[in-house]
């Protein structure tokens, strides 16, 4: 029959089509051979130009129309769905059609069985071939997500870790039928892509159009269809829109907590792209799959993605990939800090799903290391691969042994961190450590010095991972509390003979550093500390080798020999030996080794063999001799020459690196060196004001004056000469104390649990000295600050580090809330200074260590081991109540008012901090708004700087915790009230401030910070504007347009407020006219948006029509003003020049053009809705050359009041200039054609530039 079917008559292909029409309508039926002939009878009854009826006939096309349409009213069952595609594909429907064929099949979706849908898949995408090309896509992700969720793997697949391959038994519909179901359907869907189906290029059209609403993209079946088809070469723009999407993601996450109208809209759901992309990965299938090399696409994008400094903080030194809790916004770091977490993850989920392809992974990586500056992502990629799967890593010697032959070229940083992160890999790599080692011996004998740092960097990392000796029972393992890393034992393929062996090469080497430049030594001997906390056993041999050179710079008597440490070349001087450094070095490797028993000992034998009793009595003599020694016993000769300043610092390093010796012996529990403590810092105040006297000028000569700018100096010489030296050059910071140096200070003065004698005699001695205190103080503030930018504090372990900041904070608190009336300034200075470190602690353990806030924070509160189950918030709550007193305090009116203003600015910024911690939500938060918002309505100040972070802190707990921030509108019509109105006539008289924070000396900081808060909340109508109708809410959520709509109202009243305020041209006025900008280019936006008008669109149209009014009474008053206080012309000197361009003459002409735009964008909605949206309002006028009428009646009535006679001359002058012009007429007429023929331009100019030269 088919050979022979264009043999048949028109009545025979009817009556086939309708019997296979009738079995199709009764179903169940679709098997059998004539499924194959129904498409070919279709197709030539559609050729015939005549098919009988009963009565009538048409034309084959019009009868196969009918046939459609019988077909499209059909009930299909599930199980003939597959078939009765199948069927469709083959036939020539017309594309209306195909859509309502398409969205009847995607209909039968939700009761297939997952084993149904793959092939279902197949037969789809072919009748979507034409148009419809996403729909099924959605259905599919409705589907699988409902099926996955009803198993509860939604959000934790294959968290039992079970095979996914396809040879395992697999029950019916059970989870990993659903997933394999899932997988084909993808794999079905990348062929046809593959293959040239417009779906591709349709899907990067759908990815584009979603860019600004990540989470309707960012589900998982769409993000898995996307990651297939990007791995497609003709589709990798998918990969480029999906890093996009991810950045879009977690910026609105990290938004999400600070508004919580952004909360509402989003539902309070929160995307958790890193545990999205992780539960994906647990379910590749094989190496080969497309999801999985679409992943490795995304990852490396991630992980090129720039750190520039415009996300509001700067860059750091590396992320914190290994200590992110998450990548939903809740981990801290900028957003492409957050993308290169995400990076790395996928990257180690890829290596452990598939160790095979760590070799190649770990080669590009390397590659991109070569490439590339920006390195910290990709050397932290590696070191958390190194971690988390060291096997796999031995598979990549040959990448690894590149980036050690590319050392040479790093910088000191990029490689310390690069060979931290490889290390742990020589002790189970002999080829890649014998590799290391011949590399660093090489750079160790480099011409540049950076270069042999990084040598000394190197072998200092090597020796952390190798034990000296053989660990015993008991040994320092429980004394390495305030290590980096907890101590490994390393004895799987070597012997401890053969360690020791390697590490006493590796300190042979490391001693031939200290003959190198100072630079290269201080780098030795900031890093050897951490590699003995690391390696307890090295300490006795690196305590002989530096005890050995600090000998060459202290003479037999103990005293300091300063000059050996400092080399003078002609003019120049520079530094050779930081003696600070070295000293500090001995004592904190025997501190840092736990090996504290060493101190405790008073009586040490000179004779001992023992090397760290040997170097304790060196610095013990050196400590008694300075500090019983003055500053003129030390020569430095001439305080203005460079040579002598580097000594006065060399000298004052030496002083802080003793005290700290002393704080880490007994200057807590012995008088006497308590006493020798107090010396030493006396010294190095001494010295440090040495030093700054010299940047007064003063001394034995002074530095000549220089002369102002613009003014020739009358001696022919330069003002700083070879004579008069600059302020020193620092070539190396000085020492400062070590962190628990000062933790044991500061606590040690606070602990009033003092029971020995001794100690009492000691707290009586310190509390005096205020100086020495303040000095702790700012040192703890100063590592703090680091602390906060490069989230590392001396390489101690973040239990360490919280330890110690716990005692220090617990300290600074207790004396922020004993002090009352301050009285000198010193005292004045450790206050604020106190204030300040506590917020510094708090906000670096808010952005590096939030899993250790809560012990922080019951440190605090003077609690050494809290009960368990405690809640974070309640913690929190604890502690803003004592910072709650201290402002309350401070606002009481019993302080001076310049304290006032230094200490309210930390305490507002750690209210800020903590309650970004807590629930916007919740009861504490609610708590501590209410408390805010009645300090600013009762307490009264004038000093601005005390205002702004009071204002600042009320909007910003009224944003994260208001749907609706009416506190935006009450601030507003403060600051109108504080100004005074522009029209005081018609204003209301009994209107009073009700916030006394915002008065008329504050009014302006205040107009700052709200400007700056309003344009926050247009920010974020912004980011809901591309929402509107396309979100899935529920019946009782409002709808996304009235929301939008009720905002921007709050924004244009608060805005009116402000237009109505008498407020003058210049910085505050040039604020309102940018905000009103940003606001009407976003109403046009919304404007053009708008398909029918909403009551509450209306509303907001009527309010702005009045704003709009009001915005021109507003500029008419700034033109009057500047006007009437400039005047058109100033003076400077004997000349006089035209005024200075005023901004606000920039911004009226942008604020003219975009409120016309808003109202071309109002007038299209009303020729859309039929709706009359204008309430009275006009097109505005562009305003740049407006002619003001009475301006020209004024320069007419000027004019008039000239004298005849110059009216008579000027007659004259008219005449005979006519004559001239007649004459020139003349001759233009006779000799036009020649002018012409000369060109435009070349010969018309060249006649004129000789006319002048004759002129003159």
């Amino acid at each position: 029959m088919s050979l022979n079917s264009h043999d048949l008559s028109s009545n025979n292909l009817a009556e086939l089509v309708q019997l296979c029409l009738l079995f199709i309508q009764k179903g169940k039926n679709l098997r059998g051979k004539w499924l194959s002939l129904f498409p070919m009878i279709f197709s030539e009854l559609g050729k015939q130009n005549r098919v009988p009826l009963d009565s009538d006939s048409m034309t084959g096309a019009e009868y196969c129309g009918g046939v459609i349409s019988s077909l499209c009213d059909t009930e299909i069952a599930v199980e003939d769905a597959v078939a009765f595609t199948a069927v469709l594909r083959e036939l020539r429907i017309p594309g209306t059609i195909v859509h309502k064929f398409v969205l009847k099949l995607c209909a039968i979706i939700p009761d297939m069985e997952p084993q149904e849908v793959p092939p279902f898949v197949y037969q789809l995408l072919f009748l979507c071939y034409q148009s419809d090309h996403l729909i099924p896509l959605e259905h599919l992700a409705k589907y699988f997500e409902m099926k996955l969720t009803r198993y509860g793997q939604s959000t934790n697949l294959s968290s039992r870790g079970e095979s996914m391959e396809i040879d395992c038994d697999i029950e019916t519909g059970s989870p990993k039928e659903i997933l394999q179901a899932k997988a084909t359907s993808i794999f079905h869907i990348s062929r046809a892509a593959a293959t040239g189906h417009p779906l591709g290029k349709e899907f990067v059209k759908f990815l584009r159009s979603r860019v600004d609403v990540p989470e309707l993209v960012l589900v998982p079946f769409i993000l898995e269809v996307a990651l297939s088809l990007g791995a497609l070469p003709q589709l990798r723009d998918i990969i480029g829109l999906l890093r996009k999407l991810v950045q879009r993601l977690l910026r609105s996450n990290e938004r999400l907590r600070h508004s919580a109208w952004m909360r509402e809209l989003m539902l309070g759901k929160q995307i958790d792209v890193q545990k999205m992309f992780n539960t994906i990965m647990l379910q590749g299938t094989s190496e080969g799959d497309n999801i999985v090399k679409g992943f490795e696409l995304l990852a490396f994008d991630l992980l090129e993605i720039r750190n520039a400094g415009g996300f509001g903080r700067p860059s750091i030194a590396g992320p914190n990939l290994g200590n992110a809790s998450s990548s939903s916004g809740t981990t801290s770091g900028t957003v492409p800090e957050q993308c290169w977490h995400i990076g790395a993850h996928i990257l180690l989920q890829m290596i452990r799903k598939f160790p095979d392809s760590a070799p190649l992974i770990v080669k590009k990586l390397a590659e991109r290391l070569q490439d590339v500056s920006n390195d910290s992502q990709y050397i932290t990629t590696i070191s958390l691969m190194v971690q988390h799967n060291p096997l796999s890593m031995l598979e990549c010697k040959v990448s690894f042994t590149m980036l050690l032959y590319s050392m040479e070229y790093r910088g000191l940083v990029s490689a310390k961190r690069l060979y931290t992160g490889i290390s742990p890999l020589f002790r189970s790599s002999g080829a890649l450590r014998d590799s290391a080692f011949l590399v660093l011996r090489k750079l160790l004998h480099s011409c540049l010095e950076e270069v042999r740092q990084v040598a000394v960097v190197g072998f200092l990392e090597i020796l952390k991972n190798f034990r000296f000796y053989v660990p015993t029972i008991g040994s320092s393992l429980s004394q390495t509390s305030i290590s980096s890393q907890a101590t490994v034992d390393v004895h799987h393929t070597q012997t401890s003979n053969s360690n020791r062996a390697f590490c006493s090469e590796l300190l042979k080497l490391l001693q031939c550093a200290l003959s190198q430049q100072a630079s290269v030594r201080l780098t030795l001997y900031q890093n050897l500390p951490e590699v003995v906390s690391r390696n307890p056993e090295l300490l006795p041999e690196c305590i002989k080798m530096l005890r050995c050179h600090l000998k060459f710079f202290i003479d037999p008597e103990a005293v300091v020999q300063v000059d050996m440490c400092i080399t003078k070349d002609g003019h120049n001087s520079h530094v050779i030996e930081p003696l600070g450094h070295l000293i500090q070095a001995i004592h904190q490797s025997i501190l840092r080794s736990g090996k504290t028993n060493y101190f405790a000992k008073e009586d040490i034998d000179p004779k001992s063999e023992d090397q760290v009793d040997l170097g304790v009595l060196l610095i013990r003599k050196v400590v008694t001799k300075m500090a019983e020694s003055s500053v003129d016993d030390y020569v430095v000769g001439d305080v203005q020459e460079l040579s002598a300043q580097l000594k006065i610092q060399t000298l004052s390093s030496v002083c802080i690196a003793l005290a700290d010796f002393c704080l880490a012996e007994n200057a807590t529990t012995n008088v006497i060196a308590a006493k020798r403590l107090v010396s030493l810092y006396e010294m190095q105040t001494r010295f440090d004001s040495l030093l700054s006297e010299v940047g007064k000028g003063k001394g034995k000569g002074k530095a000549p004056k220089r002369t102002k700018k613009g003014k020739e100096n009358p001696i022919d010489e330069s003002p700083i000469t070879d004579d008069t030296p600059k302020a020193p050059m620092k070539i190396f910071e000085k020492c400062t104390p070590s962190l628990q140096s000062i933790s044991a200070f500061i606590g040690f003065l606070k602990d009033s649990n003092q029971t020995i004698a001794n100690e009492k005699e000691i707290l009586a001695f310190f509390k005096p000295q205020i100086g020495l205190r303040l000095w702790f103080a700012q040192s703890a503030f100063s590592k703090y600050q680091a602390f906060c930018n490069s989230k590392d504090i001396e390489g101690l372990s973040p239990e360490s580090v919280t330890k110690f900041s716990g005692t220090i904070a617990r300290a600074l608190l207790l004396h922020c809330q004993n002090t009352r009336q301050v009285a000198d300034d010193r005292s004045s200075a450790m206050y604020c200074t106190a204030l300040n470190c506590l917020h510094e602690i708090i906000l670096g353990f808010c952005k590096h260590n939030p899993t250790k806030l809560g012990r922080l924070l019951t440190a605090m509160d003077q609690v050494e081991r809290p009960a368990a189950g405690i809640p974070l918030e309640n913690q929190i709550a604890k502690t803003l109540k004592h910072f709650k007193d201290l402002l309350n305090h401070l606002l009481s009116g019993r302080e001076n008012e310049d304290l006032v203003t230094k200490a309210v600015l930390p305490i507002v910024g750690t209210l800020i901090v903590l309650s970004d911690q807590l629930d916007p939500a919740g009861a504490e938060y609610t708590e501590l708004f209410d408390w805010t918002h009645n300090l600013c309505k009762n307490v009264e100040c004038r000093e601005s700087s005390i205002a702004k972070p009071l204002i600042n802190l009320l909007a910003h707990l009224s944003m994260a915790s208001e749907s609706s921030p009416s506190i935006l509108e009450e601030l507003a019509k403060e600051v109108r009230l504080a100004i005074g109105a522009l029209d005081e006539e018609n204003s209301s008289t009994t209107e009073s401030n009700k916030l006394a924070t915002v008065n008329e000396d504050t009014a302006v900081v205040v107009l700052t910070v709200l400007t700056a808060r309003l344009e926050q909340l247009i920010q974020v109508v912004e980011w809901a504007l591309p929402r509107i109708g396309i979100l899935e809410r529920g019946d009782a959520s409002p709808l996304v347009e009235q929301s939008i709509n009720t905002r921007l109202k709050l924004i244009a009243v608060a805005l009116n407020q402000l237009v109505l305020a008498d407020i003058s041209p210049g910085p505050n006025s040039e604020l309102i006219l940018k905000l009103a900008i940003s606001f009407y280019t976003t109403m046009g936006r919304v404007a053009k948006k708008q398909k029918s008008v909403l009551p509450s669109f209306r509303t907001l149209v009527r309010t702005t029509a009045g704003l709009t009014k009001n915005l021109s009474t507003f500029i008419a008053h700034l033109d009057d003003k500047q006007i009437h206080e400039k005047g058109f012309k100033r003076k400077k000197g004997d000349k006089e020049v035209a005024p200075r361009m005023d901004r606000c003459a920039r911004s009226i002409p942008q604020l003219t053009y975009a409120i016309e735009q808003y109202n071309q964008a109002i007038l299209g909605v009303s020729k859309r809705t039929k709706e009359d949206l204008s309430f009275g309002s006009k097109l505005g006028t562009t305003r740049d050359f407006r002619i003001k009428a009475d301006k020209v009646n004024e320069a007419l009535e000027g004019n008039a009041h000239s004298t005849e006679s110059e009216s008579e001359s000027e007659d004259e002058e008219m005449e005979a200039t006519n004559s001239v012009n007649r004459t020139a007429q003349t001759d233009s007429r006779v000799r036009g054609t020649a002018r012409r023929s000369r060109g435009r331009g070349r010969g018309k100019f060249t006649s004129v530039g000789k006319a002048n030269t004759s002129q003159k």
